[in-house]
């Protein structure tokens, strides 16, 4: 993503470094509400999180 304020990107770098729990092949996710959201991966899979 980028922040326009600051002029600069506010993720670079691995998804790893940032989301340690998310798979390495992440390419994407959709948020369902605060606590749940869908992850979908380069291996056409999909992943369910529940951070409750």
């Amino acid at each position: 993503t980028y922040d326009a304020y600051w002029n600069v990107a506010t993720f670079s770098g691995l998804t790893t470094n940032y989301f340690p729990q998310f798979p390495r092949d992440l390419i994407g996710l959709t948020y369902q509400n605060d606590t749940f959201f869908i992850l979908y991966t380069a291996s056409n899979k999909i992943q369910v999180e529940n951070d409750k």
